[in-house]
Protein backbone atom coordinates (compact mmCIF):
# COMPACT_ATOMS: atom_id res chain seq x y z
CA UNK A 1 0.00 0.00 0.00
CA UNK A 2 1.10 3.43 -1.35
CA UNK A 3 0.10 6.79 0.69
CA UNK A 4 0.10 9.32 -1.57
CA UNK A 5 -0.58 13.38 -0.96
CA UNK A 6 -2.03 15.54 -3.28
CA UNK A 7 -0.88 19.55 -2.82
CA UNK A 8 -3.00 21.66 -5.26
CA UNK A 9 -4.99 24.57 -5.21
CA UNK A 10 -8.36 23.63 -5.25
CA UNK A 11 -10.11 26.69 -3.36
CA UNK A 12 -12.62 28.58 -5.71
CA UNK A 13 -13.71 32.17 -5.48
CA UNK A 14 -17.49 32.43 -4.11
CA UNK A 15 -19.40 35.47 -5.10
CA UNK A 16 -21.44 37.79 -2.59
CA UNK A 17 -24.59 36.31 -4.70
CA UNK A 18 -26.61 33.14 -3.83
CA UNK A 19 -26.59 32.78 -7.20
CA UNK A 20 -25.21 29.50 -8.93
CA UNK A 21 -24.14 30.88 -11.76
CA UNK A 22 -21.88 33.00 -10.39
CA UNK A 23 -19.74 30.49 -8.52
CA UNK A 24 -16.11 30.82 -10.90
CA UNK A 25 -13.23 28.92 -10.68
CA UNK A 26 -10.06 30.16 -11.31
CA UNK A 27 -7.57 29.31 -13.79
CA UNK A 28 -5.17 28.05 -11.54
CA UNK A 29 -7.70 26.09 -10.06
CA UNK A 30 -9.28 24.99 -12.98
CA UNK A 31 -5.91 23.25 -13.77
CA UNK A 32 -5.60 21.80 -10.60
CA UNK A 33 -8.97 20.09 -11.00
CA UNK A 34 -8.06 18.78 -14.24
CA UNK A 35 -4.81 17.03 -13.20
CA UNK A 36 -6.50 15.61 -10.00
CA UNK A 37 -9.11 14.40 -12.53
CA UNK A 38 -5.72 12.30 -14.82
CA UNK A 39 -4.36 11.05 -11.94
CA UNK A 40 -7.46 9.73 -10.60
CA UNK A 41 -7.75 7.91 -13.77
CA UNK A 42 -4.17 7.32 -13.60
CA UNK A 43 -3.78 5.16 -10.14
CA UNK A 44 -7.70 3.34 -10.78
CA UNK A 45 -6.13 1.90 -13.77
CA UNK A 46 -3.01 1.01 -11.46
CA UNK A 47 -5.37 -0.52 -9.62
CA UNK A 48 -6.97 -2.76 -12.33
CA UNK A 49 -3.79 -3.96 -13.53
CA UNK A 50 -1.56 -4.65 -10.65
CA UNK A 51 -2.10 -5.75 -6.97
CA UNK A 52 -1.00 -2.60 -5.74
CA UNK A 53 -3.38 -0.12 -3.47
CA UNK A 54 -2.95 3.24 -3.06
CA UNK A 55 -4.86 5.71 -0.43
CA UNK A 56 -4.92 9.26 -2.05
CA UNK A 57 -4.88 12.13 0.28
CA UNK A 58 -5.89 15.35 -1.18
CA UNK A 59 -4.94 18.63 0.33
CA UNK A 60 -5.78 22.23 -1.29
CA UNK A 61 -2.78 24.08 -0.76
CA UNK A 62 -2.74 27.86 -1.80
CA UNK A 63 0.01 30.12 -2.83
CA UNK A 64 -0.27 31.25 0.98
CA UNK A 65 1.42 29.77 3.98
CA UNK A 66 -1.54 29.34 6.20
CA UNK A 67 -3.07 26.66 3.62
CA UNK A 68 0.48 24.90 3.66
CA UNK A 69 1.11 24.93 7.50
CA UNK A 70 -2.64 23.63 7.44
CA UNK A 71 -1.79 20.23 5.19
CA UNK A 72 1.88 19.83 7.26
CA UNK A 73 0.38 19.74 10.38
CA UNK A 74 -1.84 17.13 9.22
CA UNK A 75 -1.93 13.98 11.75
CA UNK A 76 -1.52 12.00 8.39
CA UNK A 77 1.17 14.40 6.42
CA UNK A 78 3.65 12.22 7.93
CA UNK A 79 2.93 8.89 7.02
CA UNK A 80 3.09 9.76 3.36
CA UNK A 81 5.41 7.77 0.61
CA UNK A 82 4.82 10.20 -1.87
CA UNK A 83 4.06 13.94 -2.51
CA UNK A 84 2.69 15.75 -5.38
CA UNK A 85 2.99 19.18 -5.39
CA UNK A 86 2.82 21.98 -4.53
CA UNK A 87 2.14 23.96 -7.56
CA UNK A 88 4.03 26.90 -6.27
CA UNK A 89 8.09 27.57 -6.10
CA UNK A 90 8.82 28.32 -2.63
CA UNK A 91 6.07 25.73 -1.23
CA UNK A 92 7.36 23.03 -3.12
CA UNK A 93 10.76 23.48 -1.90
CA UNK A 94 9.52 23.72 1.33
CA UNK A 95 7.54 20.68 1.30
CA UNK A 96 10.64 18.86 -0.20
CA UNK A 97 13.28 20.29 2.29
CA UNK A 98 10.39 18.86 5.01
CA UNK A 99 10.47 15.46 3.57
CA UNK A 100 14.31 14.97 2.63
CA UNK A 101 15.19 12.94 5.86
CA UNK A 102 12.48 10.44 5.62
CA UNK A 103 13.84 9.64 1.50
CA UNK A 104 10.21 10.80 0.58
CA UNK A 105 9.83 11.20 -3.14
CA UNK A 106 8.35 14.86 -3.86
CA UNK A 107 7.06 15.39 -7.48
CA UNK A 108 6.62 18.83 -8.82
CA UNK A 109 3.45 18.62 -11.80
CA UNK A 110 4.04 22.07 -13.49
CA UNK A 111 6.97 23.38 -15.24
CA UNK A 112 9.84 24.77 -12.82
CA UNK A 113 13.09 25.84 -13.11
CA UNK A 114 15.94 23.37 -12.54
CA UNK A 115 17.16 24.93 -9.33
CA UNK A 116 14.04 23.49 -7.39
CA UNK A 117 16.34 20.45 -7.83
CA UNK A 118 19.52 21.61 -6.17
CA UNK A 119 20.39 19.95 -3.05
CA UNK A 120 16.87 17.70 -3.23
CA UNK A 121 18.06 14.81 -4.16
CA UNK A 122 13.83 13.47 -3.15
CA UNK A 123 12.88 16.23 -5.81
CA UNK A 124 11.37 15.09 -9.12
CA UNK A 125 10.34 17.29 -12.27
CA UNK A 126 7.79 16.03 -14.35
CA UNK A 127 8.65 18.18 -17.36
CA UNK A 128 12.28 19.15 -18.27
CA UNK A 129 13.71 22.32 -18.38
CA UNK A 130 14.93 23.87 -21.43
CA UNK A 131 18.49 22.51 -20.61
CA UNK A 132 17.38 18.74 -20.37
CA UNK A 133 15.31 19.50 -23.79
CA UNK A 134 18.88 20.94 -25.32
CA UNK A 135 20.66 17.93 -23.69
CA UNK A 136 18.35 15.40 -25.05
CA UNK A 137 18.83 17.32 -28.74
CA UNK A 138 22.44 17.18 -28.65
CA UNK A 139 22.87 13.65 -27.79
CA UNK A 140 20.33 12.39 -30.54
CA UNK A 141 22.11 14.43 -32.62
CA UNK A 142 25.32 12.51 -31.81
CA UNK A 143 24.06 9.27 -32.03
CA UNK A 144 21.43 10.01 -35.36
CA UNK A 145 23.91 8.72 -37.76
CA UNK A 146 22.35 11.23 -39.97
CA UNK A 147 24.60 11.99 -43.31
CA UNK A 148 23.46 15.75 -43.25
CA UNK A 149 25.95 18.60 -42.51
CA UNK A 150 25.77 19.26 -38.76
CA UNK A 151 25.59 23.10 -38.15
CA UNK A 152 25.15 25.21 -35.16
CA UNK A 153 24.11 28.56 -35.53
CA UNK A 154 25.00 30.92 -32.80
CA UNK A 155 22.60 34.55 -33.02
CA UNK A 156 25.48 36.37 -31.89
CA UNK A 157 23.00 37.10 -29.01
CA UNK A 158 24.39 36.98 -25.26
CA UNK A 159 21.34 35.61 -24.14
CA UNK A 160 21.64 32.58 -26.60
CA UNK A 161 25.40 32.00 -25.25
CA UNK A 162 24.39 29.77 -22.57
CA UNK A 163 22.69 27.06 -24.95
CA UNK A 164 25.51 27.59 -27.35
CA UNK A 165 28.00 26.69 -24.75
CA UNK A 166 25.82 23.89 -23.30
CA UNK A 167 24.42 21.96 -26.50
CA UNK A 168 28.44 21.61 -27.57
CA UNK A 169 29.60 20.44 -24.28
CA UNK A 170 27.15 17.73 -24.26
CA UNK A 171 27.23 16.62 -27.97
CA UNK A 172 30.79 16.53 -26.87
CA UNK A 173 30.66 14.44 -23.96
CA UNK A 174 28.16 11.49 -26.25
CA UNK A 175 31.11 11.22 -28.50
CA UNK A 176 33.16 11.08 -25.46
CA UNK A 177 36.03 13.74 -26.70
CA UNK A 178 37.17 16.36 -24.87
CA UNK A 179 35.05 20.07 -24.75
CA UNK A 180 38.10 21.71 -26.41
CA UNK A 181 37.79 19.20 -29.73
CA UNK A 182 34.10 19.79 -29.88
CA UNK A 183 34.44 22.85 -32.99
CA UNK A 184 36.07 19.78 -34.51
CA UNK A 185 33.18 17.81 -35.22
CA UNK A 186 30.28 20.13 -35.27
CA UNK A 187 30.42 23.57 -37.45
CA UNK A 188 29.47 26.61 -35.80
CA UNK A 189 28.85 29.89 -37.49
CA UNK A 190 27.48 33.35 -36.33
CA UNK A 191 24.72 34.91 -37.95
CA UNK A 192 23.91 38.65 -37.37
CA UNK A 193 22.56 40.20 -40.62
CA UNK A 194 20.51 37.33 -42.30
CA UNK A 195 20.26 37.95 -46.27
CA UNK A 196 21.14 35.42 -49.13
CA UNK A 197 24.13 37.34 -49.56
CA UNK A 198 25.70 35.83 -45.98
CA UNK A 199 23.77 32.49 -46.43
CA UNK A 200 25.58 32.01 -49.66
CA UNK A 201 29.26 32.48 -47.82
CA UNK A 202 28.05 30.22 -45.05
CA UNK A 203 26.71 27.75 -46.78
CA UNK A 204 29.29 27.16 -50.28
CA UNK A 205 28.72 23.26 -50.42
CA UNK A 206 25.21 22.29 -51.73
CA UNK A 207 23.42 19.12 -50.05
CA UNK A 208 21.82 18.28 -46.94
CA UNK A 209 21.92 20.38 -43.35
CA UNK A 210 20.43 20.03 -40.01
CA UNK A 211 20.75 23.73 -38.58
CA UNK A 212 20.57 23.61 -34.70
CA UNK A 213 19.32 26.99 -33.82
CA UNK A 214 18.97 27.07 -29.48
CA UNK A 215 18.20 30.62 -29.97
CA UNK A 216 15.28 32.70 -27.68
CA UNK A 217 15.31 35.38 -29.81
CA UNK A 218 12.13 36.15 -31.73
CA UNK A 219 13.22 38.84 -34.16
CA UNK A 220 16.51 36.37 -34.84
CA UNK A 221 15.07 33.46 -35.47
CA UNK A 222 11.99 35.22 -37.64
CA UNK A 223 14.79 36.32 -39.68
CA UNK A 224 16.58 33.31 -40.04
CA UNK A 225 13.74 31.24 -41.11
CA UNK A 226 12.79 33.64 -44.03
CA UNK A 227 16.12 33.89 -45.21
CA UNK A 228 16.64 29.54 -44.91
CA UNK A 229 13.16 29.77 -46.72
CA UNK A 230 14.04 31.88 -49.64
CA UNK A 231 17.42 30.84 -50.01
CA UNK A 232 16.32 27.10 -50.03
CA UNK A 233 13.10 28.00 -52.52
CA UNK A 234 15.90 29.85 -54.65
CA UNK A 235 18.37 26.56 -54.69
CA UNK A 236 15.63 24.56 -56.56
CA UNK A 237 16.32 21.79 -53.58
CA UNK A 238 20.35 22.20 -53.99
CA UNK A 239 20.29 22.93 -50.17
CA UNK A 240 17.67 20.46 -48.00
CA UNK A 241 17.66 21.85 -44.52
CA UNK A 242 16.62 21.10 -41.65
CA UNK A 243 16.02 23.27 -38.62
CA UNK A 244 16.10 22.14 -34.76
CA UNK A 245 14.82 24.91 -32.46
CA UNK A 246 13.30 25.02 -28.91
CA UNK A 247 10.65 24.94 -27.45
CA UNK A 248 10.66 28.45 -26.20
CA UNK A 249 9.40 28.99 -29.99
CA UNK A 250 5.79 27.87 -29.21
CA UNK A 251 5.49 30.32 -26.71
CA UNK A 252 5.90 33.42 -29.27
CA UNK A 253 2.19 35.76 -29.97
CA UNK A 254 2.84 36.31 -33.48
CA UNK A 255 3.58 32.22 -34.19
CA UNK A 256 5.87 31.00 -36.70
CA UNK A 257 5.35 31.07 -40.51
CA UNK A 258 3.60 27.68 -41.73
CA UNK A 259 5.14 27.33 -44.98
CA UNK A 260 8.64 27.68 -43.60
CA UNK A 261 8.05 25.25 -40.88
CA UNK A 262 7.15 22.91 -43.52
CA UNK A 263 9.95 23.38 -45.97
CA UNK A 264 12.43 23.62 -43.59
CA UNK A 265 11.14 20.84 -41.59
CA UNK A 266 11.53 22.50 -38.38
CA UNK A 267 11.35 20.30 -35.62
CA UNK A 268 11.31 21.42 -31.88
CA UNK A 269 11.10 19.36 -28.41
CA UNK A 270 7.72 19.77 -27.19
CA UNK A 271 7.42 17.84 -23.40
CA UNK A 272 3.64 18.90 -23.30
CA UNK A 273 2.67 17.90 -26.63
CA UNK A 274 -0.32 14.77 -27.15
CA UNK A 275 -0.11 12.92 -30.32
CA UNK A 276 -4.07 12.07 -30.30
CA UNK A 277 -3.22 9.42 -33.13
CA UNK A 278 -1.65 6.88 -30.84
CA UNK A 279 -4.29 4.20 -30.11
CA UNK A 280 -3.12 4.53 -26.18
CA UNK A 281 -3.57 8.27 -26.08
CA UNK A 282 -7.13 7.66 -27.94
CA UNK A 283 -8.07 5.21 -25.32
CA UNK A 284 -7.21 7.73 -22.33
CA UNK A 285 -8.83 10.58 -24.03
CA UNK A 286 -11.97 8.45 -24.31
CA UNK A 287 -11.95 7.22 -20.93
CA UNK A 288 -11.08 10.89 -19.38
CA UNK A 289 -14.23 12.33 -20.89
Amino acid sequence: TYNIGLLLPFIPTFPDSSNAHDFKINSVSRIALSYFRGFKFAIDSLDSLYSVQFNLKVYSVMNDSASLKSALNDAEFESLDIVVGPFYTSQFERVADRMLQKGVLVICPVNKPSKILFKRPNAIKMLPSESMQISSLAEFLATDGNDSTLVLVNSNKFQDTQNIDFFKERFAATLNIPDTFADDVIKEIKLWDVNRETLKMRFTDTGDYVLVVPSKDQVFVTKLLNGLYDFALDSKDSYRIQVYGISEWTKWDEGLDLRQMQLLKVTLPLPNHVDFNDSIVNRFYQHYY
